[in-house]
Order: C-alpha cells, then sequence, then structure tokens
C-alpha cells in the first residue's frame, strides 16, 4: 500500500512540470467522431509532454449533428483545476467550434406561445335601441331579437368555457376553440348562463348541451346548443426518446403544443427542474411528462471528472479521474487515473468525489 502511495505521489508532483515549453495551436473549427474529447481530438499539441498533455480529459462531445465552442480559457481552466500548472503557450484562434460526425438525432420542436381563444365581439343592444334609424329595412322587434340573440351566444360561450374547465382538474391553461352549429331559444335570455348538462355526444368533440338562462337566480329561459369542442395545451415534453437509468438534461425537453383529452394527466413543469434527474423508465419524445417519471440526480455520471482522495500513512493525495460507471454515495465504481490511464475501484462520498478503498491498494 505504501508502495504504491508513493507511487502516485510522485506521478501527481511531476504532473505540475508536464507544462513546461508546451504549446496548444487551436483550429477554428474540428470535426469529432467520438462520445468524449480528449485534448489532442482538438488541438495541437507540441512540446517534451505532447502526449501525456494530449490525453488531458475535456468532457463528452457534442451531441450528433451539434457543436459547442472550446474557448482558450475552457482549456486553461481544465488543467489548472487538474493541477497540472500554466506554463503553456497557445497559438492559433481563442477558440475552437467542436461539430460531431453524423446526422441530427434529434426532432426540432418549435416552442410555441399560448393563445386565448377567441370571441366574436357582442352586439350593444342599447345602442341599437336608441338608435333605430340604422335599419331602415328592419322593424325594432327584429333588431332587438338579432340582439338579444348575440348577447345569449356569448353568455352561452362563456358558459360552456366554465363547463368544460370544472372538468379539466388541472391549473394548466387549455386552449379552448369553440363554434356552435345550432342555437335553439326557448324563453327570455337573462344575464347569467349554466351548462345544466350534456345530452348527446361528449367533449372535446361535437356534443348537444342544455343551457339554462337566468338572472338573480331566478330562471328565464332555456336553450340548446349544438357545439363542437377542440382544446389544446402547451406542455412540457421529451424532445428525444428517454431510457430508464439516463441522465436528463434542461435540453432534453421543449413546450409543445397537444391535443388535450379529458384524462391526459398534465403538470405544470419547468424544464431546469429536471434537470440533472434520472430517468426512472423510458419515455418516448412528444409525450406529457411528469415528475414522478425522475428520480434524484446521480452523484457521479460515467464520463465525469471525479476528484479522488487517496490517503494512507502519513500521506494524503488528491487525483481527477475518469468515471467510468454512474453511481450514488456509497456506491463503488471504476475509474481511469487522468495520468496514467490506470483502471482502479472507488467509493463514492460526494458530488464528484470518492476516496480509495484500503483494500484495493
Amino acid at each position: 500500500m505504501k508502495k504504491l502511495g508513493m507511487t502516485l505521489l510522485v506521478v501527481l508532483l511531476s504532473a505540475g512540470t508536464l507544462l513546461a515549453d508546451v504549446e496548444i495551436g487551436l483550429p477554428r473549427s474540428v470535426v469529432v467522431d467520438s462520445e468524449y474529447m480528449k485534448l489532442s481530438d482538438i488541438a495541437q499539441v507540441k512540446g517534451g509532454n505532447a502526449q501525456k498533455i494530449g490525453k488531458v480529459f475535456l468532457g463528452p462531445s457534442p451531441r450528433v449533428g451539434s457543436s459547442l465552442t472550446i474557448l482558450r480559457s475552457d482549456i486553461l481552466e481544465r488543467l489548472r483545476g487538474m493541477g497540472l500548472g500554466s506554463e503553456v503557450v497557445f497559438s492559433g484562434s481563442l477558440g475552437v467550434a467542436v461539430a460531431r460526425e453524423g446526422g441530427s438525432s434529434e426532432t426540432a420542436v418549435e416552442p410555441v406561445r399560448a393563445e386565448y381563444c377567441s370571441e366574436n365581439t357582442q352586439e350593444n343592444y342599447s345602442a341599437m335601441k336608441a338608435q333605430p334609424k340604422l335599419a331602415p329595412d328592419s322593424s325594432y322587434e327584429d333588431y332587438r331579437l338579432k340582439a338579444e340573440k348575440a348577447a345569449g351566444l356569448e353568455l352561452v360561450r362563456q358558459a360552456i368555457k366554465e363547463f368544460v374547465g370544472a372538468k379539466l382538474h388541472t391549473d394548466m391553461q387549455i386552449i379552448m376553440n369553440t363554434k356552435l352549429s345550432r342555437f335553439e331559444l326557448d324563453g327570455t335570455i337573462g344575464t347569467e348562463a349554466d351548462v345544466e348538462g350534456i345530452e348527446r355526444g361528449k367533449i372535446p368533440g361535437r356534443a348537444t348541451l342544455a343551457v339554462v338562462f337566468s338572472t338573480k337566480g331566478r330562471v328565464c329561459g332555456y336553450a340548446s346548443v349544438d357545439v363542437s369542442i377542440s382544446m389544446e395545451v402547451d406542455t412540457v415534453v421529451l424532445a428525444r426518446n428517454i431510457r430508464a437509468g439516463e441522465t436528463v438534461r434542461a435540453q432534453d425537453f421543449v413546450v409543445s403544443r397537444l391535443d388535450y383529452k379529458p384524462n391526459m394527466i398534465l403538470e405544470d413543469i419547468k424544464p431546469e427542474e429536471l434537470d440533472g434527474r434520472l430517468a426512472l423508465k423510458s419515455v418516448r419524445s412528444g409525450l406529457p411528462i411528469s415528475s414522478a417519471y425522475f428520480g434524484d440526480p446521480l452523484d457521479v455520471e460515467k464520463g465525469q471528472m471525479v476528484t479522488v482522495l487517496v490517503q494512507g500513512k502519513g500521506f494524503s493525495i488528491k487525483e481527477m479521474a475518469l468515471a467510468l460507471n454512474s453511481g450514488n454515495v456509497g456506491d463503488t465504481i471504476k475509474v481511469e487515473s487522468v495520468v496514467n490511464n490506470s483502471v482502479y475501484p472507488v467509493r463514492i462520498t460526494g458530488k464528484n468525489k470518492a476516496d480509495m478503498p484500503i483494500n484495493s491498494l
């Protein structure tokens, strides 16, 4: 154990000198075809220790068909975070645009903006009553009935919206389009209207409704309405298929407009609230999602850099290693040293932190 600990100590202490006389040349753009990036994948590394420095891990490659930009400052921050010093010279561009080979693996879904249903403007009955001369070819009674029916239509539309809204059982805003194809009035229209029930058909879809008009609680008349209703909702969906056990990111979600069904379960979820969480089940793209589909985020994800603490008699060493597995606190996973590429088991102790079990030394 002491021998291995001293070997790691010597390697780590010597790492600070690896950057001496090292030149890193950045092109304007580069294409990669691997899942993870090393420095040598995106830059030309020259100098006495070019081979070792070129193996420095930079992170996951961009998704297929997409790109990202890595700046000089990003590379310096990575090197300094690994304790490799700052004796380095850059040449070429200030940053390199890294693209991933292959076609796009995602379906672009444009976020949409919620809109309210448009409603016809009510005719002003009092204005018509005051100015009957505007209708020289019709009797005042005809205009009165026309204005009353127009006002009744508006009351019916509002009553339908309230009736349907009470059946939705969701706080999500529903975009509802209502088309009345028949409106038969029996009696006088009041100032309020309520849907008594559905005589036939279903909502959303085509239905015949019974409407009661009232004023201050006193029933004034009845109406039978044939209505066609379509409903849509703007909700968060997945932009790509997700497998159980996969970690999701905010960019994996988009807002999409879907046809609403009464049995549809909707949650008002923000994509950033799900960033880094673990998928508990496989979910297809384009389907409404629930927070119950996702569990607590992983403490260590495969492909992330992990700070490994090695302790022994009289020494304590920290090493940066690449996680070869995922897990949470208490799990044992394998990591690969960024210094000498050795693979060894570690026990996860925190977010991107681990220690080396004594029995592995």
